[in-house]
């Protein structure tokens, strides 16, 4: 209600506003399905999807790791104490949160998944904060972990190649600087990879890095 109000809601974002909340909970909620996670793990992850980017300044963390995260966190701890969350939940949901969180956060947590589900080496936990950390030692909050970091990139990365190039100009948009295709293609190759969970949108993801190394090879020419 109060993100349908405009609280907390970025209404002056381009890029992290109601609309990229809304996406994102709507992509958790297709992962979620396709993975058949159970329903309380749902509910925790859903939670986590709406509240992500709570209170989002428009800006990025710059040399604060986590300071966004953290801001969402600690903006959705009233809401979360109202409706009398443990606080073991609490932590989990902070969890997840924090791993939205794309040069430590998202790379943490699908190393964490594929740890438990393909035998990977375990991941460092150096310069990981807590309770990201938990995932470490938890397969299935690594797992919500991973579906929310996918469901928060989803929209842009894995739907259509036109949509992705939408959400990039709201991005630079918000941003205040220009963010090419070479940006575009530096982000998916690095932090996107691949799809892990949404391996059923790995054709999209293909399609939107094909399109951005054309347009760089362009540039370079």
């Amino acid at each position: 209600r109060d993100v349908d109000a405009g609280v907390g809601a970025g209404a002056d974002n381009p890029y992290h506003n109601a609309q990229h909340f809304c996406e994102v909970l709507l992509s958790a909620l297709y992962l979620s399905l396709l993975v058949r996670l159970a329903s309380r793990e749902q509910t925790q992850l859903l939670v986590a999807a709406l509240v992500h980017d709570f209170h989002h300044d428009g800006t990025s963390n710059a040399q604060v790791p986590f300071r966004l995260e953290r801001l969402a966190a600690e903006a959705a701890a009233p809401y979360l104490d109202a409706a009398g969350v443990s606080p073991e939940e609490r932590a989990r949901i902070t969890a997840m949160v924090f791993a939205t969180e794309v040069v430590v956060g998202t790379r943490f947590a699908r190393e964490c998944h594929l740890h438990f589900a393909h035998a990977a080496p375990r991941p460092a936990l150096a310069g990981v904060p807590e309770p990201l950390a938990a995932l470490a030692g938890d397969a299935r909050m690594a797992l919500q972990a991973v579906i929310l970091g996918e469901a928060d990139v989803l929209p842009s990365a894995g739907l259509t190649v036109q949509y992705g190039e939408l959400q990039q100009q709201k991005l630079a948009e918000e941003r205040k600087q220009p963010l090419g295709a070479e940006h575009k293609l530096r982000f998916l190759n690095e932090v996107i990879q691949e799809f892990t969970v949404g391996r059923f949108f790995s054709p999209n993801l293909r399609e939107l890095k094909d399109t951005a190394q054309n347009l760089v090879d362009k540039q370079r020419d």
